[in-house]
């Protein structure tokens, strides 16, 4: 059974995955199945400044540590595709890429999903209970 609605067949194949939603996917109980399915079914990107912050938060003392590491060691045998981005701001980044509507964006930040909205770019969040929705 997939997790994700039929009803997107039209959206575009490619997936630009946040920071904050691939660490709320590792934080959910099915969370790691869905970014499994999204694999499968979507070519998945990151931006380098992705890329850094998992890096940097895999070097932290807390509760991001873990699933810092955990998202990076899956994206490494995932072979998720990484987009070279020269914004100071992860999420400059995550939009400036996005614009193009050429990728749904992956990203549990509540500021980025508003901004994104208004170019009518597709979004995947995590609703509570830990199920996938696109808008």
């Amino acid at each position: 059974m997939s997790y994700l609605d039929k009803r997107i067949i039209y959206l575009p194949k490619k997936i630009l995955l946040d920071t904050s939603f691939l660490i709320e996917a590792v934080n959910t109980s099915s969370g790691l199945d869905i970014l499994n399915e999204l694999s499968r079914e979507y070519e998945l990107y990151i931006t380098s400044g992705v890329l850094n912050e998992l890096n940097r938060l895999s070097l932290r003392k807390g509760k991001v540590r873990l699933p810092a590491r955990v998202i990076l060691e899956w994206i490494k045998a995932k072979d998720v595709k990484v987009i070279s981005s020269d914004c100071e701001s992860v999420d400059r980044g995550i939009y400036d890429i996005a614009k193009s509507g050429e990728y749904i964006v992956a990203t549990g930040d509540r500021d980025l999903r508003e901004k994104l909205m208004k170019r009518n770019v597709r979004i995947l969040y995590f609703k509570k209970g830990g199920k996938p929705y696109i808008i």
